[in-house]
């Protein structure tokens, strides 16, 4: 036995303020995502009531992970401990992000200046066997000009 149409919306209302994923939603309640979707643009109290109480689970979920990142922090394994750390502070201090992002700045410039440097050496290489072409052509051509240094013949 189904519920009627208006109390499985309140219901799908109430249940995105825990979790706010749709597809889990429909699946939990027995309804597909055509009908979600139809419902979003037939009821405009509905779309209004259930973004507000999405936004409301969203939130509830951040402040899960927070908790969970923070409880992190004090775990015994140093690594798990330092990469929470890590995280907290670059998504929260603005001192460390823009470390971070003077940090990123700074590798790509390094990643760069070796990409010129790589790039000098290839085209010093190719103008080098350049030069090295240029002069055995130069000498193939002095050694076939006729040596005879006279004026040409005139009739």
């Amino acid at each position: 036995m189904s519920l009627p149409k208006a109390r499985l919306k309140k219901k799908f209302i109430e249940k995105a303020k825990e979790n706010p994923l749709v597809s889990s939603l429909c699946r939990q309640l027995g309804i597909g995502r055509a009908t979600y979707y139809r419902w979003l643009e037939e009821d405009k109290i509905f779309k209004a009531d259930f973004l507000k109480a999405q936004k409301i689970g969203q939130l509830g979920i951040c402040d899960l992970a927070e908790s969970k990142i923070i409880s992190l922090v004090k775990s015994e394994k140093e690594n798990v401990a330092f990469g929470a750390a890590k995280f907290i502070l670059h998504n929260n201090s603005p001192a460390y992000k823009d470390f971070s992002l003077s940090h990123q700045r700074l590798k790509y410039e390094q990643r760069i200046k070796h990409l010129e440097n790589e790039n000098k050496e290839i085209i010093n290489n190719a103008l080098d066997k350049i030069e090295v072409i240029f002069r055995d052509f130069s000498k193939q051509t002095e050694e076939e000009l006729p040596t005879d240094k006279s004026e040409p013949n005139q009739t």
